[in-house]
């Protein structure tokens, strides 16, 4: 008998992938009319995200980004960066669904389709063998006809025994009890480890050939003689097959539980972290760093490389007063709105709050509207030989 591991799941269409991404966290998600819409460039980054076009099947889903700029290829490679995150995360998440995501364009192409069937029913392995994804087995190989079961019951009367067996063993070792007491260790931890998971089962060998039955029958017999107290070794005869969505290693079906045939997966993959919204402030305190959210470009600063500062986490903005004379191309113009990343200096004035600009060309035209009287009223505004090139504006710290 034949089963697998699937679980219910829904009818793909667009208005359902678009909820389903929606309910997952990531709101830039919207159903458009047509792939001319969906392939449509966004004017910022906050017009970015996934578009979904209403009645295809398969679901077609754009990501669009700029054009590449020879003369300024910041905004692309943003742009690029945040494309990546999505498109990654949207083919972990619809695994979770058994739907399949493809794209045929090369990296960068804002297309992805998404399938309602299923990813193909036979893979290769790192040996080269072909396997099937129902069972995770070669496909000319043989499926398990029995297995031994392990039951730990009482995992602390099991791991006590396993402690009182290598004092024992350490206490009869003569001459060689040094080597003993160096291999005890290794069980006693075993045990703690035992005592710590708690009652717990496991699958320990499966059977494959005419005889199945009674080689399981005779390993559970031999494992019993061993005397572990709490532990209980059974055969079972294996009555469903499939594969694990995280490894792809055999999943078998025996005494009324599914079994993992390699200890080592920790489990379903966990899908990576909901990616970014677009047009949202980034302030990485570890790497110093500063995602802009009305440019959508990445600042760094030297003093911040170089662990002079370290960022706070906070941003404002401020009027610029002059230009600097020193510096790498345009540093802004006069009355121009700078969004500051404020700092605490490590070195030279520890503890000392400071703040280091970012001079974005795309700050809101409704921003400078607003601060507009600010900026003409202010009486440093373009005075000369001022020595501090910026105003913080205190009131929009964010």
């Amino acid at each position: 008998m034949m089963k697998t591991l699937a679980a219910a799941r829904p009818a793909l269409s667009a208005e359902t992938l678009a909820e389903l991404i929606r309910e997952a966290g990531v709101p830039c998600v919207t159903v458009v009319a047509d792939e001319a819409a969906a392939a449509a460039i966004p004017a910022t980054p906050r017009d970015e995200g996934l578009r979904i076009v209403a009645g295809s099947m398969p679901v077609r889903v754009a990501y669009p980004i700029p054009a590449r700029d020879g003369d300024d290829e910041g905004p692309f490679w943003a742009a690029l960066t945040r494309h990546d995150d999505h498109v990654l995360w949207l083919y972990e998440f619809v695994e979770q669904y058994r739907w399949s995501a493809s794209r045929d364009g090369p990296h960068g192409d804002p297309w992805i389709t998404i399938s309602p069937a299923p990813r193909p029913a036979t893979y290769t392995d790192d040996r080269g063998r072909e396997c099937s994804r129902a069972t995770g087995l070669p496909m000319d190989g043989y499926l398990a006809r029995w297995v031994v079961l392990t039951t730990i019951e009482d995992a602390g009367a099991f791991a006590d025994w396993i402690v009182r067996d290598v004092q024992t063993d350490i206490a009869a070792a003569g001459k060689l009890r040094a080597s003993r007491e160096y291999l005890g260790q290794f069980r006693i931890r075993d045990a703690e480890q035992i005592r710590a998971a708690g009652p717990r089962a496991s699958c320990d060998g499966d059977y494959y050939h005419d005889d199945a039955q009674a080689q399981a029958e005779t390993r559970a017999k031999s494992l019993a003689k061993l005397g572990h107290p709490g532990v209980r070794y059974e055969a079972a005869p294996v009555t469903g097959y499939a594969s694990c969505r995280a490894c792809l290693h055999p999943v078998l079906e025996a005494a009324g539980q599914w079994w993992h045939r390699n200890g080592g997966c920790p489990g379903p993959r966990k899908i990576r972290d909901v990616p970014g919204e677009p047009g949202d402030w980034v302030i990485n305190t570890g790497s110093g760093t500063m995602t802009c959210g009305y440019c959508g470009l990445t600042e760094h600063w030297l003093e911040a490389d170089r662990s002079w500062v370290r960022l706070t986490g906070v941003h404002s903005l401020g009027v610029q007063l002059m230009v600097p004379e020193t510096g790498y191309g345009t540093r802004g113009h006069i009355g121009d709105l700078v969004v500051l990343a404020e700092v605490e200096w490590v070195t030279h004035w520890p503890g000392r709050r400071d703040v280091l600009p970012h001079y974005c060309a795309k700050v809101p035209d409704q921003v400078r509207a607003e601060y507009a009287d600010d900026i003409e009223t202010h009486p440093d505004h373009g005075r000369p030989g001022r020595k501090a090139d910026l105003m913080t504006i205190p009131d929009v710290l964010a």
